[in-house]
C-alpha cells in the first residue's frame, strides 16, 4: 500500500576474485513480511584495460568485512 516504509537487507553471499556477489531482501518495515529478493554479482572492471581485475588489499579486507549470507537472521 502506499505509504508503508520499506527496507532492504544486504548479505555478501561470495567475494571471489574479481568480483562481488550480493543478495538483497525487500521487507516491510517493522513486520519483516518479504516482498522480494534479488541476487546481485558486481564484477570490478578496469575501463582501460577492458577487463576483469582482482579485487585486492584494502577493498578485498572492506567486501570481507561485510555482513555474509550464512550469518543472516531473518
Amino acid at each position: 500500500r502506499s505509504g508503508t516504509m520499506m527496507l532492504v537487507r544486504s548479505w555478501v553471499v561470495e567475494v571471489g576474485r574479481t568480483s562481488i556477489t550480493v543478495l538483497h531482501h525487500l521487507v516491510e518495515d517493522g513486520r519483516d513480511t518479504l516482498f522480494a529478493t534479488s541476487q546481485t554479482k558486481t564484477v570490478l572492471f578496469d575501463l582501460k584495460q577492458r577487463k576483469a581485475t582482482p579485487i585486492e588489499g584494502e577493498l578485498r579486507d572492506r567486501a570481507l568485512a561485510l555482513p555474509r549470507a550464512e550469518a543472516r537472521q531473518d
